[in-house]
């Protein structure tokens, strides 16, 4: 950025925060960590089979299923699973 920025780069005042916006980031960056660290800190295939690492019992299947299917989709974006089917002529 340029030195003669009219827009100076400073923190803004603690008067001046919106503790509702720090809030809903913070929540946002939790969905993040909690996507990554199934998928830095396991196999890939934990993503997709609680299996895999862990087992499918207990509180190990209790948060596999909130995660693959609250959170790892809204990151992941629409598959090809979930567009409309191409129309029959």
């Amino acid at each position: 950025m340029a030195a003669d920025s009219p827009f100076p780069l400073a923190p803004v005042a603690p008067s001046e925060r919106l503790s509702s916006l720090d809030v809903l980031r913070g929540a946002a960056l939790l969905g993040i960590a909690l996507v990554n660290i199934i998928f830095s800190g396991l196999p890939l295939a934990a993503g997709f089979n609680p299996n895999v690492a862990g087992g499918a019992t207990g509180p190990n299947l209790l948060a596999f299923f909130p995660n693959t299917s609250c959170l790892m989709e809204k990151c992941a974006g629409p598959s090809p699973s979930c567009s409309a089917p191409a129309p029959i002529t």
